[in-house]
């Protein structure tokens, strides 16, 4: 699965887990947060939140978010 990056946004952070890394970004455009989780294996998946809805994780990880 090829993940094109570009349209995610901005890129904000990187937070890393036990079991995965989680690459979050920014869309300007739809005002949404993208998350692209990746997994072992080599598999992706992207997850999209309002940015209302992302709140709890912004503050939880110290997330800047340009223009916001």
């Amino acid at each position: 699965m090829k993940i094109n990056k570009e349209k995610l946004g901005e890129f904000i952070a990187n937070i890393h887990n036990m079991e995965s890394v989680v690459e979050v970004y920014y869309d300007k455009k739809k005002n949404m947060i993208n998350e692209l989780k990746c997994l072992n294996y080599n598999r992706y998946k992207v997850y999209h939140y309002a940015l209302a809805d992302y709140s709890e994780n912004i503050h939880k990880y110290n997330l800047v978010i340009p223009g916001v």
